[in-house]
């Protein structure tokens, strides 16, 4: 190597000149920018193997297939041409202590041929390479958090959906400006819209029932202005259907991201079943209030009569206020009993004591009390031989309710049909009356707890639990119960338990 490469390689970038000994690579020499690199002197590294003083680092950046520096500097010897290899990192020793300075070069394998075509040397050019790196692993740290946060996203909104899918709510965004409004298929649903049809804000807003619409109206408002949350309870009528739903609704404004608009947005569901079962609970507390009172208002004018007379008893008044305070009595009993039953059915401590009786026999004790008043007429028909295995108390009940709700319900209807019928395991009982029936829309709910046929009327007492009774206890026979009814022609309520010789534990079905 003549006097012009040294000089050359004084003033180069970092370099390194080895023997192109592939066995050892020993250190020829190196130029000052080196040395300065990797914190070493020549006199440790002259003569030398490269490979004792640079132990081969772990590849980490380049490709998987990019050839390690010794590869690279054998393909320069064996090929005579430049190669290079991309960034790769090392851990620079800092000499005399045991730390080490962790660097990224990008190394230039040049071989150096003289006049015969032999390679005299081969010169390591290194590229400091160390912040473009860090700034490429921040670039991928960002870039690998931000996927990692995207797809956490996506796994929450995936969540979030199949949780409202499953409790079958519907959603609604509103642009807060434009006040665009974009309801899903379950809200549209939910106010009688098809789901491909358009359902605009003020198509929603007009579906809710007149005397809840202005409320309603200004609560939007106010969550939209004041930034508020919106919780909402309200009836709709279907747009298509007519039909009444109770639906709850809840919304937040939601502010512009960047580049953003402010929305408005949240979810809505049916809860329709929850509502009317809290207006038939009301409905019976009032009901029951009334039920209980009159009873007691009469025991109580009863009982200040005899109070006055006690000293001077006629014997026609003191029988009578006698009856007349036993009716009472009775009256609160009745009414006690149905409230005691509903409680035993709902903490499921509603027991059976079974043995075999006539159905016929039952019938005809149980119903004393209204042919002994001769305003109807029974007739009981089929076969009046059939035995049932089952609670004849509880039974007896059920015949007592039907029965009397026949009487009460069915306004001029003075012939009451009782029929017993084998329909093997089971016999089946049906009670017939010949009143203006019962609409089509109400038979599904005739058997639910606090449910009454015809609340609004006065002359119609009870606390319109018998039905519920009646079937749970149906139920606990393990029978069915239902209704067969049509306006105009009357009503079949009817039930069935097993016969005498077969018992069967299987569930009620209420069919209407």
């Amino acid at each position: 190597m003549d006097l012009s490469f040294y000089a050359y390689l004084q003033n180069a970038p970092p370099a390194i000149v080895l023997s192109p000994d592939i066995l050892r690579f020993t250190i020829i020499t190196a130029n000052p920018a080196f040395l300065e690199a990797t914190n070493t002197r020549l006199d440790e590294l002259t003569g030398k193997s490269f490979f004792n003083v640079f132990p081969e680092n772990t590849l980490v950046l380049p490709p998987k297939k990019v050839h390690s520096l010794i590869d690279c500097m054998t393909d320069a010897i064996l090929t005579k041409q430049l190669k290079i290899l991309a960034s790769q990192r090392y851990d620079v020793p800092v000499w005399g202590t045991n730390r080490f300075n962790t660097r990224y070069w990008r190394t230039s394998c040049s071989p150096i041929v003289n006049e015969s075509g032999d390679v005299q040397c081969i010169v390591l050019t290194i590229l400091d390479v160390t912040d473009d790196v860090a700034c490429s692993l921040k670039k991928r740290f960002v870039l690998e958090v931000a996927e990692e946060r995207r797809e956490a996203t996506l796994q929450i909104e995936e969540r979030l959906r199949l949780a409202i899918e499953s409790a079958e709510m519907g959603t609604w965004y509103m642009d807060v400006e434009t006040r665009g409004f974009v309801p899903s298929s379950r809200m549209k649903a939910l106010f009688g819209f098809d789901s491909q049809e358009d359902m605009s804000y003020e198509a929603a807003i007009a579906q809710i029932l007149p005397e809840y619409r202005e409320i309603v109206t200004k609560s939007v408002e106010a969550a939209l202005l004041n930034c508020i949350p919106y919780n909402m309870e309200y009836p709709i009528m279907g747009y298509h259907d007519h039909k009444i739903r109770w639906v709850r609704t809840t919304g937040k404004r939601y502010e512009a991201e960047v580049e953003g608009v402010a929305h408005f947005s949240g979810t809505i569901m049916d809860i329709t079943e929850r509502k009317l079962e809290e207006i038939r609970k009301n409905d019976f507390l009032s009901i029951a209030s009334h039920e209980l009172k009159t009873p007691l208002t009469s025991l109580k004018a009863s009982l200040q009569l005899l109070s006055r007379m006690k000293d001077n008893p006629t014997a026609a008044m003191l029988p009578k206020l006698i009856n007349q305070s036993n009716r009472s009595i009775d009256k609160i009993s009745n009414l006690v009993n149905d409230l005691l039953n509903v409680g035993r059915i709902t903490e499921n401590q509603f027991e059976l004591n079974k043995s075999v009786f006539s159905i016929s026999r039952l019938i005809d004790g149980c119903c004393d009390h209204v042919t002994s008043v001769g305003t109807h007429q029974l007739l009981l028909e089929g076969d009046q031989d059939l035995k049932v295995c089952g609670d004849e108390h509880h039974i007896d009940q059920v015949l007592v309710n039907l029965v009397n709700n026949a009487v009460k319900y069915a306004h001029g209807s003075f012939k009451i049909t009782l029929r017993i019928e084998s329909e093997y395991p089971m016999a089946k009982i049906s009670v017939q009356d010949f009143g203006p029936g019962i609409p089509k829309n109400h038979l599904d709910q005739l058997f639910k707890r606090y449910y009454r046929a015809d609340t609004t009327s006065i002359q119609n007492s009870g606390l319109g639990l018998g039905l519920y009774i009646s079937t749970e206890i149906v139920k606990k026979h393990g029978g069915q119960i239902g209704v067969i009814s049509e306006l105009g022609k009357g009503s079949t309520f009817w039930f069935t338990i097993p016969l005498a010789e077969f018992q069967n534990d299987g569930n009620t079905n209420v069919l209407a």
